[in-house]
């Protein structure tokens, strides 16, 4: 099996590293990009915190969804390798890898973005640190980009 070349094969890539915390442990900063709730061994809603502080997203979103805290587990990812460099397109690649997240990872609350990806392509999502979500996310042109 031939091994692919990250850059040339997915010039547009990015690797997401998560931890796991809670409510109480949240940084206000702003540089999270992604975070997760999961209850048990499943996921139940992927978002971002772009341009917006982590608490804040992260208490909105349980508000707006109503999740009880009882046995939720927050996980928050933060880029740490990608292929852009200038702040406008490593925000783009964070929109489309939310979407790729949501798309490729079923989640119990995400109602948008879970029926098809209309992001970047190729795109490369790299995760880890949290064992419910994919590890690798590829999608190439030849990908099936609609869920049936």
């Amino acid at each position: 099996m031939k091994k692919e070349s990250n850059t040339e094969t997915f010039p547009n890539r990015l690797k997401i590293h998560w931890f796991q915390t809670n409510l109480t442990n949240l940084s206000a900063e702003h540089d999270t990009y992604f975070y997760a709730f999961s209850r048990g061994n499943s996921i139940l809603y992927i978002g971002k915190s772009h341009l917006t502080t982590l608490h804040k997203e992260v208490k909105q979103n349980l508000n707006r969804l109503k999740i009880s805290n009882i046995g939720l587990v927050i996980w928050v990812g933060f880029v740490t390798d990608t292929t852009k460099t200038n702040h406008q397109d490593i925000g783009q690649l964070v929109d489309d890898a939310e979407s790729l997240l949501i798309f490729r990872n079923p989640t119990q609350l995400n109602d948008k973005k879970t029926k098809s990806y209309r992001g970047i392509v190729p795109f490369k999502v790299v995760s880890d640190g949290c064992p419910y979500l994919k590890k690798t996310i590829t999608i190439s042109t030849s990908s099936i980009l609609n869920r049936k």
